[in-house]
């Protein structure tokens, strides 16, 4: 696998346009509700990323038929028999470990190996990421767990008719949330949904992927009622799931809106982006628009795409990152933003608290950014020295390297780029188009 980019400085084009994918985080979520469910569906705007690859390869192993073709993917699940999850597959992205709900659903066991996808920060569990939180949650709905020769097997023994659980539970403080749990505590009580008469969730994580899922459970059949600080899934006396194939279209994907509006302010230079549904992706982007806003970054928004304009003088700001603010994948951007920024600010990471490879890495070559515990303080920063090689260490480490050594007009190579083909989709192909001669090519080439 290509693993190393070579960088060359270009001049931004004067006519650059972005067509948004859609939101793999929230395609996670609907591939697993589906097979849960057992819909056949028929998922539209799906990110061309190796995750999509692997997720059709698992559910074909496992006797779905899975299909991606023209950004449409269509899962038929009846076929479902199989309730080992191979490890060889799990082990390449993080999201497989949302089938274990699944296929308890479906199978009423599961047997599964490892999870993969980024390390973020040094976090531990059975994988990459943390787990334990997934089979926790798992306990709740009646499934009983056990580890054997590196294997988790999962079965369920009891099937309650309605279940309660407090998202705060999996929280890292005792009085708001925080920490890498209460998303998948929140994603996986949903996805269990499928095998109870009601779920109720207090405190819940509640962004872009899980209104994506909540959006596809109604379609389904589900009753969805959302609060501030409740959700209640419910199949209620007229349940009935859809006899024809369910589609579904995906939110407009929220990481690449950041990544490269945080690009176009940072090359001083106009951008299009164009997306599936703005005014979805404007909610789901709700605290990160607010405080771009607080930044005196303006942004043009219609129905179908966002205008963001050229040399905008960047105010820099305070920010605390945590469940219900910005997104933790998001901080990285707004810490090069606060690079070009007049006073500089800081960020204090209450997610993945030590999500700062980056901003050593681009210490190394002159930025002035100052990590200490779980806080990066940030001054402006007009110029970076030249560095034979960058290396990013997950997709938005590696994401924000990128935009870095193309604002700052470095000749390097990126280390670590195989990551953006996880998070990203034809990534070399949308940044070359922003630029008058293709920036990016692989080293290999």
């Amino acid at each position: 696998m290509n693993d190393e980019l070579v960088i060359t400085p270009s001049r931004f084009s004067s006519n650059a346009t972005v067509h948004l994918s859609g939101f793999k985080h929230a395609m996670v979520q609907v591939i697993c509700a589906s097979i849960a469910n057992g819909i056949h569906t028929r998922i539209s705007n799906v990110p061309e990323v190796n995750d999509t690859v692997v997720f059709c390869d698992i559910l074909s192993a496992a006797g779905c038929s899975a299909k991606l073709r023209n950004e449409d993917l269509v899962i038929e699940s009846e076929g479902l028999h199989e309730i080992r999850i191979p490890k060889e597959l799990s082990k390449k992205i993080h999201g497989s470990m949302y089938l274990m709900p699944a296929y308890i659903c479906r199978l009423s066991e599961f047997e599964f190996g490892e999870s993969g996808g980024c390390q973020i920060g040094g976090c531990s569990g059975t994988g990459p990421r943390p787990i334990e939180h997934i089979l926790s949650v798992m306990s709740a709905f009646g499934v009983s767990v056990n580890r054997a020769n590196g294997v988790i097997k999962g079965k369920l023994t009891l099937q309650p008719r309605d279940v309660v659980i407090d998202i705060m539970e999996y929280s890292t403080s005792p009085s708001e949330l925080a920490g890498p749990m209460v998303g998948g505590a929140t994603k996986t009580a949903l996805i269990m949904a499928a095998i109870t008469q009601s779920v109720i969730l207090l405190n819940p994580y509640l962004k872009g992927d899980v209104k994506d899922l909540l959006s596809y459970l109604s379609l389904i059949g589900f009753s969805v009622e959302i609060s501030a600080n409740k959700i209640t899934v419910s199949k209620g006396q007229q349940f009935s799931r859809p006899h024809e194939p369910a589609g579904f279209t995906l939110s407009s994907c929220i990481s690449e809106f950041m990544t490269y509006t945080a690009l176009a302010l940072l090359e001083g230079s106009r951008v299009r982006l164009v997306g599936a549904d703005m005014p979805t992706l404007r909610s789901n982007l709700r605290a990160e628009l607010d405080l771009l806003q607080s930044m005196n970054v303006h942004l043009e928004f219609s129905d179908t795409d966002c205008i963001v304009d050229a040399h905008q003088e960047i105010q820099g700001c305070d920010i605390t990152v945590n469940p219900i603010g910005i997104h933790s994948d998001h901080q990285p951007f707004f810490a090069l933003l606060m690079l070009r920024s007049k006073r500089g600010g800081s960020i204090t990471e209450k997610v993945w608290e030590g999500r700062f490879t980056y901003a050593q890495t681009l210490s190394d070559i002159g930025a002035s950014m100052t990590v200490t515990g779980n806080k990066v303080t940030i001054l402006p920063t007009w110029n970076l020295h030249e560095a034979a090689t960058l290396r990013g260490y997950d997709v938005r480490d590696s994401a924000a390297l990128l935009v870095a050594a193309l604002a700052y007009k470095l000749n390097t190579r990126l280390v670590g780029a195989s990551h953006l083909m996880r998070g990203y989709a034809t990534f070399i192909t949308k940044f070359n188009r922003l630029y008058e001669e293709p920036p990016l090519r692989w080293a290999t080439q």
